[in-house]
């Protein structure tokens, strides 16, 4: 198999080097057009792949290094973010064909915290993902939001799949990360109910009053639950109710 490279340079040069701004052929069809420096793509510039993916934004030593946006063939879906050597790193957004979306804060192409995905009919998933079959999917725990029911589904997922029982539901209002936040209701397969004013809430685990729990008084109104010296939620005092203690 032959070497793919350059074939053709219009550009700008500092002596033998290409330097500036220029545009490059190479040998199977792929197009550079854009910023160089000491022969290298660095800079701002748009590469256009003989299989038809494009990448438009920044490059560090002939590497995607920067913000930038990467459209696979056809526009069927496209990453829209930090890059890191070549590898979607920092934060970013994948937009599929179907326009479902996923947002979250990737290293070197993989997401090792949380992340939030969401769905043309309103569905939404917020929690662990896996790589598989060139897509990330919901893998490990997290929540579910189903439009129609207006309630999260917090559970665990093996590739996509439910698995294992539902550890709680929630229905109050949240933000677009899933964050629960302001005035809601956490119910537990036993019938236990959680209702508090949340504030970014995140924890997959859901709050429950327990020994190793403890109260940290604000002020006469307010109080932080928390746990460990990390704040879960805030509620006010006149508004919390719980029916008894239990475990998780």
């Amino acid at each position: 198999m032959s070497e793919v490279k350059i074939v053709k340079y219009e550009g700008r040069y500092r002596g033998d080097q290409r330097h500036g701004y220029g545009k490059a052929t190479w040998s199977d069809g792929s197009v550079f057009e854009g910023e160089w420096r000491d022969n290298k793509r660095n800079g701002f510039g748009s590469m256009h792949n003989s299989n038809g993916q494009i990448y438009v934004g920044e490059y560090r030593d002939d590497k995607k290094c920067g913000k930038g946006k990467y459209v696979w063939p056809n526009g069927g879906h496209f990453y829209e973010g930090r890059f890191e050597d070549n590898n979607y790193h920092g934060e970013g957004k994948f937009t599929f064909s179907d326009g479902s979306y996923i947002t979250a804060v990737f290293d070197k192409g993989n997401i090792p915290g949380k992340g939030h995905k969401s769905w043309p009919n309103g569905d939404r998933y917020y929690g662990h993902f896996a790589y598989h079959k060139f897509t990330h999917i919901p893998h490990g725990l997290g929540r579910y939001f189903v439009y129609a029911q207006d309630k999260w589904f917090t559970q665990t997922y093996d590739l996509n799949v439910p698995s294992g029982v539902v550890l709680y539901t929630y229905q109050g209002p949240t933000k677009e990360t899933g964050l629960f936040h302001g005035w809601g209701t956490i119910s537990y397969p036993d019938g236990t109910k959680l209702q508090t004013n949340f504030v970014d809430f995140g924890s997959l685990f859901a709050l429950r009053v327990m020994s190793y729990l403890f109260f940290r008084v604000v002020d006469a109104n307010q109080i932080f639950f928390t746990h460990n010296r990390s704040t879960y939620a805030k509620f006010t005092r006149t508004h919390y109710a719980h029916t008894h203690t239990t475990d998780l």
